[in-house]
């Protein structure tokens, strides 16, 4: 028995491309897969049933499969609409995962209450309300990105350079972003109990929630330079991402589970810390 997850599935999984679910299932990922009541749910139900049908052997999948109101997508690796909110252009395509086109913005300037009353968060108010009128509960999640990931969609690679050349301006700007990050997850946290199945699936295994930081920008950020700029204290520099490591044991039948922060730069160390203090569950 896994202690971490109170089961024996191996606590991995699988995220099949958007073109492989187009291709062989018919399964497309136009802006009516994300915010259609009615398409949302028989999507989400579909998908759950080809992956048991095809590879429920490995504990992927469900067979029997009610109807749920998940509000996110739970088989697709995107992040698209904090992005979105903060004023990206997001192409929705059928056969490809969101496609968040960088604003390149001027300025580093953030309004997180203006993300909030954007057209993209109106679409999520919408399709929560009307899924709850009919099913009285939500479920799920909407995958919220992460810092750096949005930066990146709305300075560009130009982010990078004011990481180096005015850090001071830069502080309050990943700040204003985690303020839209956290409002957003605590609206999810308080609708459907989670936050993060969208990011990663090995989430919706674990007993209590886990606030999971996406990670896939983070690998363009030398360690070694980090260091070398002045973080010598790595514990108190600022909290970027959780990753959950699987390390087997083979002389236990489990799986150990734990958390594996990484860190990327005395930059975002004022910034974000406390709020991610806030949410984060740390396993052992």
């Amino acid at each position: 028995m896994n202690e971490f997850l109170g089961n024996d599935i191996l606590p991995v999984d699988i995220v099949l491309a958007p073109e492989w679910w187009s291709k062989n299932e018919k399964i497309y990922f136009d802006r009516d897969f994300f915010y259609h009541p009615l398409k949302r749910v028989e999507e989400e139900q579909k998908m759950e049933k080809i992956l048991y049908d095809r590879w429920g052997q490995y504990g992927l999948g469900q067979r029997k499969v009610a109807a749920r109101p998940e509000i996110g997508a739970v088989h697709l690796a995107a992040g698209y609409l904090l992005s979105e909110m903060l004023g990206c252009t997001v192409n929705y395509q059928e056969n490809h995962p969101p496609q968040v086109l960088a604003a390149h913005q001027e300025l580093l300037e953030i309004d997180p209450e203006k993300a909030f009353r954007s057209d993209a968060f109106k679409q999520v108010i919408n399709l929560t309300s009307a899924l709850k009128q009919k099913y009285g509960y939500l479920t799920g999640d909407i995958n919220w990105g992460g810092v750096l990931n949005i930066a990146m969609d709305l300075r560009g690679e130009d982010i990078f350079m004011d990481m180096m050349l005015t850090p001071d301006e830069v502080n309050p700007y990943f700040n204003g972003i985690a303020q839209v990050i956290e409002k957003f997850t605590s609206f999810m946290q308080a609708e459907t109990g989670s936050t993060s199945i969208s990011v990663n699936r090995g989430v919706r295994h674990m007993k209590k929630p886990v606030f999971l930081h996406s990670e896939c920008s983070h690998t363009m950020i030398s360690f070694y330079h980090t260091i070398s700029n002045g973080v010598k204290n790595v514990p108190s520099a600022f909290i970027t991402v959780a990753r959950i490591r699987i390390g087997w044991q083979p002389a236990l039948p489990k799986f150990r589970t734990s958390i594996i922060l990484t860190w990327v730069g005395e930059v975002m160390s004022k910034s974000f810390d406390p709020i991610y203090r806030k949410h984060f569950s740390i396993y052992g």
